[in-house]
């Protein structure tokens, strides 16, 4: 049995839409509140293919604990058992003790938000982006 503090697991479970109904994906996933409306305590990509792992960054903005399988996006975000939990793709056994194992701990789901919530904060907010893009153009700049 779940316990009862839990509010909602949030899945992201999609396979590459058709192209004529990409749009809606990307608009929900513009969205700086669609894990947030979704009251989730915890949010699962159970992707097999995710490039970019921007899901997992609006996760963390939201202060979302974070279960994702191990394609591209989130495996180059996620330090596994510190900003989420990381799980082989196509190992749904692994999913769902990794799903089993933050649901049963809050403490754990407390520590993985808020060590998300420090990494979206350090290297994705528009401040950090922006100072980003300054430093780069910086480089580009001296080195001409």
């Amino acid at each position: 049995a779940l316990p009862i503090s839990l509010k909602a697991v949030f899945f992201l479970m999609m396979r590459r839409p058709p192209r004529s109904t990409l749009f809606p994906y990307t608009t929900l996933f513009r969205s700086p509140n669609f894990v947030e409306d979704a009251a989730a305590d915890l949010f699962v990509s159970s992707s097999r293919h995710e490039p970019l792992g921007n899901v997992v960054i609006e996760a963390w903005a939201q202060r979302r604990a974070v279960v994702a399988t191990a394609s591209a996006g989130p495996a180059s975000l996620i330090r596994d058992g510190e900003t989420g939990l990381l799980v082989p793709v196509e190992d749904p056994a692994a999913l769902a003790a990794a799903i089993a194992r933050a649901v049963a701990d809050p403490a754990l789901r407390q520590r993985l938000a808020q060590a998300g919530r420090l990494a979206y904060e350090a290297s994705f907010t528009e401040q950090a982006v922006v100072a980003q893009y300054r430093q780069f153009f910086d480089r580009i700049a001296g080195g001409a």
